[in-house]
């Protein structure tokens, strides 16, 4: 099992706009097969920072390598802001 980590820096006052961002994903990772864990901000501290957990079966290099560079490239613009 692979467990994937992500740490954003958000624009506090674009919240609505990194949450349809986030939205975006769960599709994405259960289209592999992947299982998410949510998204994280923090309740003291710093207000700028996101996190993200999910986690794939071990099968999941072998799915992404039968896709092309410039599909994973596509994917990846499409759910970027």
């Amino acid at each position: 099992m692979v467990t994937c980590y992500l740490r954003y820096i958000i624009d506090p006052s674009k919240i609505s706009e990194f949450e349809e961002y986030a939205k975006m994903w769960l599709p994405l990772v259960a289209m592999f097969e992947g299982q998410h864990h949510g998204y994280f901000l923090p309740s003291e501290g710093a207000n700028n920072v996101a996190l993200a957990l999910f986690r794939f079966l071990a099968s999941l290099p072998m799915k992404l390598t039968a896709m092309t560079h410039s599909r994973i490239k596509s994917v990846l613009l499409l759910f970027s802001l």
